[in-house]
């Protein structure tokens, strides 16, 4: 044999060990931590974000974790994240937690919903998040925010994870479906409220079966049941007006376009999934884009300077866009504390991701709130640095996603930028804010990333 055919040979052997070595390392499951899933349901509980920390510091970044009868898989690697969002996305469906959790909330709406119907609904609802439309809501963030503060009076302490609840809810409500809650605002709020606690996660009655009648599962289903009464007259209320007139020509609202083609529950469906998963994203960022103000006088300064050399009272979409250093301190307020702190998916059939095989019935944690701090990927993570938007980097893509990424990103992202970007500029046109307590914000995870007090700060007219 000559040496190129040895060289050969042994290149060849090589190949095909390597392949095989990669083959049954992709039929393997990630690595699973070497305890009972009672003690991992128990270490979850109290500290879900610090287990979250613990287990991919110990394990690596993707680490199978068993939570009580369930199988997670924890995937923390920007590569492994982008298979799951985009390349290898249609192995992917929202899976039998999520479901389980949130189909009673939202039902078959965008979020939850597959397949064929999915598409059907997204292009009905897209229109209503074109830009032509975007410009006519920065007047509505704008007049509710002032409306929202009438009642303040200055000295008053504002919890602002609470404040802008209700400002959120009426701003989705009003925008895209042209309704004035009105007094029912509290009812939504109320029933908003009491649907989040039912996950907060660092309450070991969270993960009760829902059949059991304990008293926690007794106010969720009565708020629900509230919530679909009123989402129910208002719904017939305006099928009745949208019959009585010519429907023809540009629908106005998002409303007015499912109407004619949708019936009242899947339009109480879809309705159901932007105003309870919009509004509290929205007010929680917010909350924590002001904390950052208030927290560093520099970033209020620049802020501050910023806001008043692009906008006048009413900011308007043109203005808003100006505000490039704003927009930079809500990206990370948002990175910091993301509002949506972990996405989930589950594989449809067994798929290969990091070289590890996932298969039905695991759930697939994407948590933002490890990649958005982890030191392999920012510099100074823990450190709120807008200027780090602005600046040339080599990030991985997939480090950060706020509003999840792929195909079924949130359709509403633009959206929620006007309402931060409106809200925030707005208030700050009008008010000084300051911390009534200066310890770190801490953090009682449920469906959102909520501060575990109330994150209260004082305000005073300018």
């Amino acid at each position: 044999m000559s040496e190129e055919q040895l060289t050969q040979t042994i290149y060849s052997s090589l190949q095909t060990r390597v392949t095989k070595m990669s083959t049954e390392k992709a039929n393997e499951m990630a690595p699973q931590p070497p305890r009972t899933s009672m003690i991992g349901l128990l270490q979850y509980i109290g500290e879900p974000l610090a287990a979250l920390e613990g287990i991919t510091d110990k394990h690596g970044d993707i680490v199978t974790v068993p939570i009580g009868t369930e199988k997670l898989c924890i995937i923390a690697n920007p590569k492994a994240v982008k298979q799951v969002f985009t390349t290898k996305a249609s192995s992917f469906g929202k899976g039998h937690l999520q479901n389980q959790y949130l189909g009673r909330i939202v039902g078959n709406g965008l979020l939850l919903s597959e397949g064929d119907y999915w598409t059907e609904q997204r292009s009905k609802i897209q229109p209503a998040f074109n830009r032509e439309r975007l410009s006519q809501y920065s007047d509505t963030v704008a007049e509710l925010t002032i409306r929202m503060t009438n009642d303040w009076e200055d000295g008053d302490v504002i919890a602002l994870d609470k404040a802008f609840q209700p400002l959120t809810l009426q701003v989705l409500a009003k925008a895209l479906f042209g309704i004035e809650l009105g007094e029912i605002t509290d009812t939504f709020s109320r029933t908003g409220h009491t649907i989040s606690s039912r996950f907060d996660f660092t309450e070991l009655t969270t993960f009760v079966p829902e059949w059991v009648p304990i008293p926690k599962h007794r106010r969720y289903h009565r708020a629900i049941a509230e919530f679909d009464d009123a989402l129910y007259d208002l719904l017939e209320d305006r099928r009745s007006e949208f019959e009585a007139t010519d429907s023809e020509g540009s629908p106005d609202d998002l409303l007015t376009m499912l109407l004619p083609t949708c019936d009242n529950e899947t339009i109480r469906d879809e309705v159901a999934t932007i105003l309870l998963g919009g509004h509290d994203t929205s007010a929680l960022a917010i909350a924590y884009t002001l904390y950052l103000v208030a927290k560093r006088a520099d970033i209020e300064r620049q802020v501050r300077d910023e806001i008043a050399e692009a906008t006048d009272r009413k900011p308007t979409l043109e203005t808003l866009e100006q505000l490039e250093y704003t927009e930079n301190v809500a990206y990370e307020a948002m990175r910091l504390y993301p509002p949506a702190y972990s996405v989930f998916r589950e594989p449809t059939e067994p798929v290969e991701i990091g070289g590890y095989t996932i298969k039905p019935g695991t759930t697939v944690v994407l948590p933002q709130w490890l990649l958005h701090r982890d030191a392999r990927w920012w510099d100074d993570p823990e450190t709120a640095r807008p200027e780090r938007w602005a600046e040339e980097d080599d990030r991985p893509d997939y480090v950060y996603f706020p509003f999840s990424r792929g195909p079924r990103g949130c359709i509403g992202r633009d959206f929620g930028m006007i309402e931060i970007l409106g809200a925030v500029s707005v208030l700050l046109q009008n008010y000084d804010f300051s911390l009534v307590d200066n310890d770190p914000v801490s953090f009682a995870p449920a469906l959102t990333l909520q501060p575990e007090d109330d994150l209260e700060m004082r305000v005073r007219s300018r």
